[in-house]
Formats: structure tokens, C-alpha cells, sequence
């Protein structure tokens, strides 16, 4: 094996692990606000809040493009299916069925979802039919996108490293969620929640990152640097500034979300190719990174079962909430993952033995 190819395997490791790790601290940040009395005004005054969720949803999508490009490319439709069903998918349904005894609930009044909203997300299709049997689940959301997004990788999987015709694809994409959901508004149905198409975008550059990788790293880092400060201060006037909301200037939200947040990103894998991280930061990483989608799942059921065991809000219940809460939060999340990874080994392991 070429060592040089092991450390370059490496090095993308620890960036997404780091890049992970980000993401997951920056979206527990903004929804404990939920259950605690002391938040930062300043977040949603500015909209800071709303460049972050971006920046940490959207990097999730970014790396689910990139790994899946990495690592998926070549899988017949049975193998990614199968693979996606085990891997995401009966997580998710676990997740659901909590969610829709706990969080659900706690968002919209104490009202239960209606068997047809649950079905709904059950069929991950509420990404493509928004609040149509009731409000959507909070967060978990995502995954219908991410479906909606896998979709779109094994048809242009194959076509990803030529970059004009798989951005061609994207917008042509992008041109038919804009014109179906048009269509569906003019006639009183939501088709396809508002920013479908910057999730897509962010996963389609995933994909395209792993081709271009090499050209895009040789980029010193003070380009992307000022990149990304010129775009986070237009976009952040673009929020606070009393503008008419027009169809231009949602276009210029959404292009300066995509380029104030892709520089970030590009930042850290430049860093995990060029620093030498300790020990005990390379495990923490690793550990949320691996943990990162059932912290995603399960965060907002663990802190509402949480909340309602001590709902007045207080400086105790705060501690209680973020430091408390938090460490269950990512203890569950681990043991859920290696338990759930575990099992999903056995039936392997199960399968091969009958085989033989």
C-alpha cells in the first residue's frame, strides 16, 4: 500500500471528523435556546442564527456528497438502497416514532401527529409535500432532503468529475423545484420546502469536491478567508437591512449563503492536511463524528423528555439543560450508534454463515 495514500486518507478522515464535530456543536447551540431562558438576543436579532443553520446543515449535506462520492460511486442500485436502508433509514423511522411522543407534541400544542403526518415522514416525502397533513417534525427534516439527495447522487454519479454538464444537471434540478413549487403555490399546495435547492446545491458540491480537490487546496488560505468575509458581510446586510423581499434578493441570500459558507469548509481540510492535531482531540473528534447522526436524530427528544421533567426555567435548569443535557445527549447518541452498528454486524455476520 502507498504511504502516501494512507496519510491522504487520513487527513480526510480528521477534516471530517473536525467538520462534523462543527456542525454538531454549532446546531445544539442554536436549538437549546428551545428549552433555556438564557440565549443570546443578539443571534436572532441579526439573523446570525440563520447564517449558522446554513452553514452547519449545509455542511452536513457537503459531506454526505463528498463521502457518498468517495466511497458509493461505483454500487449497483440494489447495494446503495440496501446499504442506505440499514445505514440511515431504520434510524431515522426509530427516531420518528419517539419524536412523534415527545417533541411533536411539545411543538405544536400538545397535539399528537396525525397518522397521515406520520406516514408522510415515514415515506421521507415531507421535504416534497411540506406541512401537508400538519406541521413538519422539527430537524429531523433533514431526512427527507438527504433522500430527496441520494436520489440525485445515483443519477449523477457518473458524471460528477465533468464539471459544466453536472452543474448543468444541478440547475436544471434546481429550474424544476423552482417551476413545480410556482405551479403547486398558484394552486394551493406546497410543493417542496423553501430551501430544498440550497441543501442540493451544498451536496452537489460535495460531490464535485472530490474531484477537485487537489486544484481547490492548492488555493492559499487567505483567498478563501476573504472570500468568506466579503460574502458573511453582504449577507448579513442583506438580513438586517430593510430591503422589499423580492425574487432577486432571496437569489442573493441564497448565493451568499452558498459562498460565505463553502470557503469554511475548504478551510478545514486545508488544516487537517497541514496541522498536526494531539491525541485526545483526534479521539474527541472521531467519537461525535461517528456519533453525528444520532446526535442529529435524537438531541431535540432528549432535551424536551428533559424539559418537561424540569420545565421552569431558571439558572439551574439552564445547567441542567446544557451540561446535564448535553452529555446525555452525546453518551446516548454513541451507545444508540455502536449498539444499532453492532447489530447490523451480527446480521452480516448471520447472513454470510447461511450462505455457506
Amino acid at each position: 500500500m502507498n504511504p502516501n495514500h494512507t496519510d491522504a486518507g487520513r487527513k480526510i478522515s480528521i477534516a471530517v471528523n473536525l467538520l462534523n464535530m462543527s456542525f454538531i456543536i454549532i446546531t445544539l447551540f442554536l436549538h437549546v435556546g428551545t428549552y433555556i431562558s438564557y440565549y443570546p438576543e443578539f443571534m436572532q436579532k441579526y439573523s446570525i442564527n440563520l447564517f449558522l443553520q446554513k452553514l452547519s446543515v449545509g455542511g452536513f449535506f457537503f459531506i454526505s456528497g463528498y463521502k457518498l462520492t468517495m466511497s458509493k460511486s461505483t454500487d449497483s442500485l440494489k447495494k446503495f438502497v440496501i446499504n442506505r436502508f440499514f445505514r440511515v433509514y431504520l434510524l431515522y423511522l426509530l427516531c420518528l416514532i419517539f419524536y412523534s411522543l415527545s417533541v411533536y407534541p411539545d411543538m405544536n400544542g400538545g397535539h399528537i401527529a396525525s397518522y397521515q403526518n406520520f406516514i408522510l415522514h415515514a415515506l421521507c416525502l415531507q421535504s416534497i409535500l411540506p406541512n401537508f397533513f400538519g406541521n413538519n417534525y422539527l430537524t429531523i427534516w433533514f431526512v427527507s432532503v438527504l433522500f430527496y439527495c441520494y436520489f440525485f447522487f445515483f443519477l449523477t454519479r457518473k458524471i460528477a468529475e465533468k464539471t459544466f454538464l453536472f452543474f448543468l444537471i444541478v440547475l436544471l434540478n434546481i429550474f424544476c423545484i423552482f417551476l413545480l413549487h410556482h405551479i403547486g403555490k398558484n394552486n394551493g399546495i406546497d410543493i417542496f420546502q423553501s430551501d430544498l435547492h440550497i441543501y442540493l446545491i451544498f451536496f452537489a458540491l460535495g460531490m464535485s469536491y472530490v474531484h477537485q480537490q487537489k486544484k481547490t487546496d492548492a488555493f492559499p488560505y487567505r483567498y478563501f478567508l476573504c472570500l468568506f468575509c466579503i460574502a458573511f458581510i453582504w449577507l448579513m446586510m442583506l438580513y438586517n437591512m430593510p430591503f422589499i423581499n423580492t425574487w432577486y434578493l432571496s437569489f442573493s441570500k441564497f448565493f451568499f449563503i452558498i459562498i460565505s459558507s463553502i470557503p469554511l469548509y475548504f478551510i478545514i481540510f486545508k488544516i487537517a492536511a497541514d496541522v498536526e492535531f494531539s491525541g485526545l482531540m483526534l479521539r474527541i473528534s472521531a467519537i461525535i463524528s461517528y456519533s453525528s447522526f444520532c446526535i442529529f436524530l435524537f438531541h431535540r427528544v432528549i432535551w424536551s423528555v428533559m424539559a418537561v421533567a424540569w420545565y421552569e426555567k431558571s439558572l439551574y435548569q439552564f445547567l441542567y439543560i446544557v451540561i446535564l443535557g448535553s452529555s446525555v445527549i452525546f453518551l446516548f447518541s454513541y451507545c444508540m450508534q455502536k449498539t444499532y452498528d453492532n447489530l447490523m454486524d451480527y446480521r452480516k455476520r448471520s447472513k454470510s454463515l447461511l450462505q455457506t
